[in-house]
Formats: C-alpha cells, sequence, structure tokens
C-alpha cells in the first residue's frame, strides 16, 4: 500500500535570524527536513494521532524510520496516557555527529461554564522531537513535529517560539521543551484558575442562612460540587504528571550536559522553573479539591441534620398517638373502675326481681353516694398528676438544629470581627 502523502499541515521555519511560516505542506516536505542536510529549525503542526492519514500505518512506519520516533508513540497507550517523556540518544547511527530524538505527551483539562453546570475540554499534546549536531563546534538542526494540539495551542506554540531567542537553546537537544514548558505552565495556570470562581460561588451560595437551608437547591449544589471535583481531581492527576515529566526532562538536560562539557545548556535554569512552577499549582489544586470537599461534608451534614429532624418529629407525633389511646383507657378506667369497686366491696343487692315487678333497695343512695365523690377525686388527682408531668418534662425543640444553626450564627457574628475585608487571593 502506498504511503499517503497529503497531510496539508502547517508549521514555521527559523532560518537566517528570521521565522518564517509555512502552509500546506505535505509528507514529502516533512521528510526533507528529517536530512540533516543544513543548520536550521523546524516546527510542524500534524493532524491528530489517531485521526486522518497520521493513522495510515505506512505513514507511521516512514516517519518513524526518518525521525527516530519509537512505536509506542502511536500505540492506544500513548495517546490515553496523561503524560511521559522518551530519549533516544543514538537517533541517526548512520550519520556522524550527535544526534538526539525524543518524544512526549502532556495532558490539560479545562472547564468550560455551560449556564448553571459546567463542561470541559482536554488539550492532547503530542511531541516528537530529532536535534542534531554534525560536529562539536558546528550549528545545530531541529525538527519537532506536533500532534493533536488543538488551534488554541498551535497559536501559542507557534507564538512562543516566534518571541524566543533561538540562541537560548537550540544548542541542546531539550532546548525545545524550555519553549514547551513555557506554553504547557501557562495554560495549566489558566485552566486551574478557571476552577475559582465556580468553587467560590459556591462557598458565597451558602452564605446566607435561607439559601444554606434551601434543600432543594442544595441538591443542585451537591450535584454540581461533585462535578467539579471530579474534574479538579482530573487536573491534580495531570498536573502531577506534568511536573514529574517536566523533571524527567530537566534530568535528561543535566545528564547531556554531564556527557558534554562543552555544552552551554542555558536552558536548565527554565526547565527547573517551569518544573517548579507546576508542582507549585499541584498546592492550588489541592487547595480547591480541599475546599469543595468542605461544602460536600457541609450539604452532608445538613442534609442529614434534616433527615434526623425529621425523624425526631415523627416519633413525637408516634408518641403524641400512643398517649392518646393511653389517656382514653385511662379515662374510661377511671369512670368505670371506682363505682365497679364499691359496687362489688359492699355486695350490694340494689334491685329486686320477683311478683312481676322489680323493687329498688332502699340502700341504692349509698352506692353514689361513695362511688361518685371517689370517682371526682380520681379524676382530680389524675389531672393534677399530668399538669405536673408537664411542668417536669422538658419540651420539644420546635426549630430543631435549625434555631441551633441560627444561634451559632449569631454568636459568630458578635465575636468575629475583621479590620480590613480579605484580600482577593485569601477569598
Amino acid at each position: 500500500m502506498a504511503t499517503t502523502r497529503v497531510l496539508d499541515a502547517k508549521g514555521i521555519n527559523y532560518g537566517a535570524n528570521e521565522w518564517v511560516t509555512r502552509e500546506h505542506l505535505e509528507l514529502d516536505d516533512i521528510l526533507d527536513a528529517s536530512q540533516p542536510k543544513k543548520p536550521g529549525i523546524d516546527i510542524f503542526f500534524l493532524p491528530g494521532i489517531e485521526s486522518g492519514p497520521v493513522k495510515d500505518a505506512q505513514f507511521r512506519q516512514t516517519v518513524s524510520d526518518a525521525f527516530a520516533i519509537p512505536s509506542f508513540f502511536w500505540s492506544r497507550a500513548c495517546r490515553e496516557a496523561n503524560g511521559f517523556c522518551s530519549r533516544n540518544q543514538d537517533a541517526l547511527p548512520h550519520y556522524s555527529g550527535q544526534a538526539y530524538s525524543t518524544s512526549s505527551r502532556f495532558l490539560i483539562k479545562e472547564i468550560i461554564p455551560r449556564g448553571p453546570e459546567y463542561g470541559y475540554d482536554w488539550q492532547y499534546m503530542a511531541f516528537a522531537s530529532l536535534w542534531y549536531r554534525p560536529a562539536p563546534n558546528a550549528e545545530e538542526s531541529l525538527v519537532l513535529l506536533c500532534f493533536d494540539l488543538s488551534a488554541k495551542m498551535r497559536g501559542l506554540v507557534t507564538a512562543a517560539f516566534q518571541e524566543s531567542n533561538p540562541a537560548s537553546w537550540r544548542d541542546c537537544p531539550f532546548g525545545c521543551y524550555a519553549v514547551l514548558a513555557g506554553v504547557i505552565a501557562k495554560c495549566f495556570d489558566d485552566a486551574l484558575w478557571g476552577f475559582r470562581e465556580p468553587v467560590r460561588n459556591i462557598e458565597k451560595s451558602r452564605i446566607s442562612k435561607a439559601q444554606c437551608l434551601n434543600f432543594d437547591g442544595m441538591g443542585v449544589r451537591y450535584l454540581i460540587m461533585h462535578e467539579l471535583a471530579r474534574h479538579i481531581i482530573h487536573e491534580t492527576e495531570t498536573l502531577e504528571v506534568t511536573a514529574a515529566t517536566l523533571g524527567s526532562i530537566a534530568r535528561h538536560n543535566t545528564d547531556f550536559c554531564g556527557r558534554h562539557a562543552g555544552a552551554k545548556c542555558t536552558c536548565m535554569d527554565d526547565l527547573d522553573f517551569y518544573q517548579s512552577f507546576v508542582s507549585n499549582l499541584i498546592k492550588r489544586a489541592s487547595s480547591f479539591q480541599q475546599r469543595l470537599h468542605n461544602e460536600i461534608m457541609l450539604s452532608y451534614n445538613l442534609f442529614a441534620a434534616d433527615d434526623n429532624d425529621t425523624a425526631k418529629a415523627i416519633l413525637r407525633e408516634t408518641r403524641n398517638d400512643g398517649r392518646d389511646l393511653t389517656n382514653l383507657v385511662s379515662t374510661l378506667t377511671l369512670l368505670f373502675l371506682p363505682g365497679t369497686f364499691f359496687s362489688g366491696f359492699f355486695g350490694m343487692n340494689f334491685f329486686q326481681y320477683g311478683g312481676g315487678y322489680i323493687s329498688v333497695s332502699t340502700s341504692v343512695w349509698l352506692f353514689f353516694a361513695t362511688s361518685v365523690p371517689i370517682t371526682f377525686f380520681a379524676f382530680l388527682a389524675w389531672f393534677f398528676y399530668r399538669g405536673r408531668a408537664k411542668q417536669v418534662e422538658p419540651q420539644p425543640h420546635s426549630a430543631g438544629w435549625l434555631d441551633e444553626t441560627s444561634r451559632v450564627e449569631n454568636t459568630l457574628a458578635h465575636t468575629l470581627t475583621f479590620p480590613a475585608p480579605l484580600p482577593k487571593t485569601l477569598r
């Protein structure tokens, strides 16, 4: 099968102390740059690894042979990797001189506001470079292949190289990564600070008591917080991997300088700085993650407290229902027990049946004279006992934990005072 030659790629070239933009480049143009015929810098922006002609097996083999790209670079594992960097110190064994090839991948996650919710986008970046120096004091040549870059990233990378001074980094095989690291660090910084406003909005939305206790709205906030937390976890992961990758590049650069005493290694400071900068961004990502975790736990505890308050209210209602039934039985008992007791106690026969008529005993008044007062005093004693029991029994807190929340808020409001507004960096 013939190798695909149609690419319509773009690129920039540095020669004669100026950058020149190139468009509508085909595979032959890129392969021509792989031949170390003259010093210069060529940067090509190719399509994604899994799209278009780049997916063609023959294309990959041709480019791999020309630029000493390992087969792993084209694999699914590379595509799904969150970052790596590899090197080959003997990239062109059939040429004399020094030749280094590298391959790397970086990944950045950005959130995109979409109404009350947030979407996201991934910035994929894959690079393969070939650096060649024919003799110790000769001028170097560099070819950098860029894959999977979005239009935004292509613009940033192009501007970064055009604004740089090639003389300060072209003498090192990893010098181009000093420029790329600046772009990557800036994109990570922008992407990470994109989380600040959503996190702050969530924190501000629960400052008001009415909003804090709005459980319908809290359910929506709860889901948004979980989604943001998921994005921040991804961002933290890619930051940690990028910091490790930049550290690996810096070590490769140090190793190159140690092997070649005459190497200037002017890009070492930049690589160390950007590695440190990205490592510091991890702390900021961790802070966002902890702040979101704090809000999630607050929502969880408020829901749990509300459920507990509802359960206590149901328990009180159930207890009241049982109390009403008990009161009814007690009342009937007080009504009938005294009379029944005295009737049995005296063993009186108030009615006599005989002779076709009913006669009433003249002592029937004894029943009423004893049972009525006793029943009255029994009811009186019962009502007196109930009144005393209600005074001793603690009344249920009508507002439950909600009034406790109000009390704590009022206490804090009168206790905490700030002499000046907090600076924006601490909000």
